[in-house]
């Protein structure tokens, strides 16, 4: 028994409640969403500090919410903090798309409207019937396929830019994705395992790094696009080794 009980989410994870805390139901499923308040404010930080666009800005924002939420849903394993946690992950895949897709319709303004409303629209939507109805595996299947939607841009931005550092970003995204995802499925599907390896923590470190890279990876093309020059550049953040995009940098010949 813990300070939260009794568990009321539909999901229990795969790590044993309230061992390391009597006030922490999953402990390492909790503090593990620090990848995504950490990275989504650095993020944020230097999406500020090089005048990008809202849609970053409203991005990295959205990761730290996502963390936010999940660490409460981990933490307590409440019905209402799971919904906090769902719910901002298909928030995040609304703005991935409109970052990736809003340029096909750049420069046409009722198209551009448009597009905003029905995206608002179909988030909001989506929290109402998910409070009301709590299901899980429609969700799931919604988030994996706005994945494969979105990986398509990536894809197609990828085969585009000449810069090797630049793929080098877009690759991280989608290797993190991969791990995170093998991550989940052995949690998810392989729990009466003898020793258990907290894949569903390994999941939100791997994909806290992939809703970094992402979005970075755009930041780059975007930059590209209005013509800034930009560069990607190493980190000294020990451990990490993250990259970031200076619009300061000039050139460099790949």
């Amino acid at each position: 028994m813990g300070y939260w009980d009794p568990v009321s989410s539909t999901i229990d994870w795969c790590e044993p409640n309230y061992v390391v805390s009597y006030y922490i139901a999953e402990f390492w499923n909790t503090i593990s969403n620090l990848s995504f308040l950490v990275l989504g404010f650095y993020g944020l930080y230097r999406s500020i500090v090089l005048e990008f666009e809202w849609r970053f800005i409203l991005m990295y924002t959205n990761v730290m919410i996502v963390g936010l939420g999940s660490a409460m849903f981990h933490g307590s394993l409440t019905l209402i903090s799971q919904q906090c946690d769902e719910t901002p992950m298909i928030w995040s895949m609304l703005i991935w798309t409109y970052i990736l897709y809003s340029p096909l319709w750049q420069g046409n303004y009722a198209c551009e409207i448009a597009m905003r409303w029905l995206l608002a629209l179909f988030g909001i939507g989506f929290a109402i019937a998910h409070a009301m109805y709590s299901f899980v595996l429609a969700f799931q299947l919604l988030f994996a396929g706005m994945c494969l939607f979105c990986l398509v841009r990536v894809y197609l931005y990828y085969i585009e830019i000449p810069s090797i550092p630049a793929r080098r970003l877009a690759k991280s995204y989608i290797c993190t994705a991969l791990i995170g995802t093998a991550c989940w499925m052995l949690d998810y599907h392989h729990c009466d395992n003898k020793f258990n390896l907290y894949g569903h923590a390994w999941w939100h470190f791997f994909m806290g790094l992939n809703a970094y890279y992402g979005p970075l990876f755009t930041q780059y093309v975007r930059a590209h696009q209005l013509k800034w020059s930009p560069a990607v550049a190493n980190t000294k953040v020990v451990l990490l080794s993250t990259i970031l995009i200076d619009k300061q940098l000039e050139s460099k010949s790949e």
